[in-house]
């Protein structure tokens, strides 16, 4: 299956008495194939903001690592929020081997494993005023294994 998105925004500082003229770009590739047991999933994504924005209109979304679960797309091990952008660029990829461990009526654990990367970069970083932040011009990787399904209840 191969899902390509492309979104456009622009912002308007003359319209309704908009605050910010800018055009943001996101781009994401997501491939999966599914293989005769095991499912690999890539995803590609790339953002661009043209202009200054406020903290809050930046790139945010990466962290997860406040939730217990796995959520696709995301840096797990990163928390919310701890680098912002107006350029970034990430690559998912995850690899599920299906049950090769147990197999059992209640139990059929899934072996996971996954790489995430992403880079990133900030213009005009000062102009935020005191907000402290990071920006990701250095990659951020991680890398990991895990285990889906570990329970059955049927």
């Amino acid at each position: 299956m191969l899902v390509i998105a492309l979104k456009y925004t622009k912002g308007f500082s003359v319209v309704l008495d908009g605050d910010f003229d800018y055009n943001r770009l996101d781009f994401s590739f997501e491939y999966r194939k599914k293989h005769k047991i095991e499912t690999s999933n890539i995803f590609i994504s790339g953002s661009r903001i043209d202009s200054s924005l406020p903290f809050g209109s930046l790139y945010t979304r990466w962290g997860n690592s406040s939730s217990d679960f796995y959520a696709p797309n995301l840096l797990q091990a990163m928390g919310l929020y701890v680098f912002v952008s107006n350029r970034v660029v990430s690559l998912m990829f995850d690899h599920n081997f299906r049950n090769v461990i147990v197999n059992s009526k209640f139990m059929k654990p899934e072996l996971k494993i996954y790489h995430n990367a992403g880079i990133g970069d900030l213009n005009n970083s000062v102009s935020h005023g005191e907000i402290e932040f990071k920006s990701m011009n250095k990659d951020y990787t991680e890398a990991g294994i895990g285990l889906n399904n570990l329970f059955r209840f049927n």
